[in-house]
């Protein structure tokens, strides 16, 4: 669970974090325009991970064909991963206290325990085979047509 914070910050980092070089294309565009706020995810700054959630959403529907059936797998697990936290009442930037305790075996003070099994299960679909082969095909498809330059790649 330590981890937790660090997984989606590498994945959405890595797979994503992007800034377009001038193109007129729509989607490229919508990468341009919420370049900054993947930023923060990368840095550890999940302040706003809400904004960068709802650029995820913002892409995915103006993802081009190639891609559309990867963004659909890449929001529905991020969506299912942000649905947990939000059910357990726990917001991004709390995760690492969270997962400091948890390692503590101690259950954290107003956390459902179930609450912090299903938050385990929503990661453990962002490490899955379709989740990772989803973000390296966005990723790759926009390296090649909005000729992004990637950071922490």
């Amino acid at each position: 669970m330590r981890t937790t914070a660090l997984v989606v910050a590498a994945l959405l980092l890595c797979g994503l974090l992007a800034g377009c070089s001038g193109s007129e294309d729509d989607y490229c565009g919508a990468f341009e325009d919420t370049a900054t706020e993947f930023q923060g995810l990368g840095t550890g700054d999940f302040s706003q991970a809400g904004a960068a959630f709802d650029a995820f959403d913002d892409l995915a529907a103006e993802a081009p064909d190639e891609v559309s059936d990867d963004w659909e797998v890449f929001t529905g697990q991020i969506s299912a991963f942000q649905d947990a936290l939000d059910e357990a009442g726990i917001d991004l930037s709390d995760l690492d206290e969270i997962a400091d305790q948890v390692e503590q075996q101690t259950i954290p003070e107003g956390i459902d325990p179930d609450a912090l099994e299903d938050i385990g299960v929503a990661v453990q679909a962002l490490r899955t085979a379709e989740f990772t082969t989803a973000s390296t095909n966005i990723r790759a498809h926009a390296e090649d047509e909005c000729n992004l330059t990637l950071d922490g790649a």
